[in-house]
């Protein structure tokens, strides 16, 4: 997040908004605990228990385990804690013509110059759960400058009204640029609608026998680590996303180190997700991240089929044939500790 955000100082380029929010709306909070005293080093993108992916054979207490370390080099432990601050400092930014730039979206209040006049700036929204941004401006004086709107990159039909109407932007290095003479009270209500999308892929290979010859001490210790990685390669798979989030069947836990018993995570996906459901639960006042309070769910089709996958084969090596017609239902993979994100695919 660091480094996509003196990126973007450097460039302007909103595209590196959409990697900021991947680290935070989605692999960010999946490393802390529920009540952020302990941490994991590691994450997969499936973990079906606590023993299944193994730990990586590294030196450390951390791993994929949630512990008070993380890892035996304590800079990750800090470095969780500047997830949050770091995104909120860079919400909005100045520009080099006078203007403001909304960057990073989500509920926020600036108190800024806009063209070398003071200005309050009110953004109420349920952001990344909801889709619209209401905003509110406050100032003493009529403000002849640009303000900018961060387009995402998974957006492709945002819409600007101010004061009710729809406004005309200028596209302009990721951002919707709006020119206009800005007057104390004005509202303007940025939509960017979202839809379920899935996306397919191949998995390639590791480069294992490149990376012993440079750390040939790897080899004896590290037979898993590498081992699953090289046996990755042609395995289709499918992910599924929500506007900015990553979406994840969940498996039930007792706690972080601690799945519950009998969870099914035999499913496959098919590219077209069939009926998409939405289903919206109230927005909790505290996000506590647990499942089933995320307000945001999606209800997919899916394929039931025989899957015990292993450290060494941890997907299916070709697309699922047979198996039985399901209905899951996936959540923000940001509540989840236990999940699969990454499916096998129903041919």
């Amino acid at each position: 997040m660091w480094n996509y955000t003196w990126q973007m100082r450097i460039d302007g380029k909103g595209q590196w908004g959409d990697r900021i929010e991947n680290v935070f709306f989605n692999a960010g909070p999946v490393s802390i605990s529920r009540d952020w005293k302990t941490m994991s080093y590691y994450q997969m993108p499936n973990r079906f228990s606590e023993k299944l992916p193994a730990d990586p054979a590294v030196p450390g207490p951390g791993d994929q385990r949630y512990t008070p370390y993380g890892h035996e080099v304590l800079c990750c432990v800090g470095s969780s804690n500047w997830e949050i601050p770091n995104y909120v400092t860079n919400m909005w930014m100045a520009t080099m013509d006078h203007g403001l730039a909304y960057t990073l979206y989500g509920p926020c209040k600036v108190k800024a110059l806009l063209d070398n006049v003071p200005v309050e700036i009110d953004c109420q929204t349920d952001y990344p759960f909801g889709d619209q941004i209401r905003i509110h401006l406050k100032s003493a004086n009529d403000i002849a400058a640009p303000l900018y709107f961060r387009i995402p990159e998974w957006c492709g039909a945002m819409q600007i009204k101010v004061n009710g109407k729809k406004v005309a932007y200028k596209a302009y290095k990721g951002f919707a640029k709006i020119e206009r003479k800005w007057r104390n009270g004005d509202a303007v209500v940025i939509s960017l609608p979202m839809k379920a999308s899935v996306t397919a892929g191949i998995c390639t290979p590791y480069p294992r026998d490149n990376y012993f010859k440079r750390n040939p001490t790897v080899a004896s210790n590290g037979n898993y680590y590498y081992g699953y990685t090289d046996s990755i390669a042609g395995e289709p798979y499918e992910y599924v996303k929500y506007g900015p989030l990553l979406y994840a069947l969940p498996i039930k836990d007792i706690d972080e180190n601690h799945v519950a018993e009998g969870q099914k995570y035999n499913y496959a996906l098919g590219a077209t997700l069939g009926k998409v459901k939405i289903i919206r639960k109230k927005m909790p006042e505290r996000w506590t991240w647990k499942y089933e309070e995320a307000p945001v769910q999606l209800s997919v089709d899916a394929r039931e089929f025989p899957w015990t996958p292993t450290d060494l084969a941890p997907l299916p090596k070709r697309k699922v044939t047979g198996g039985s017609a399901a209905r899951i239902t996936l959540v923000p993979y940001n509540c989840t500790k236990f999940h699969v994100s990454m499916f096998p695919v129903a041919d």
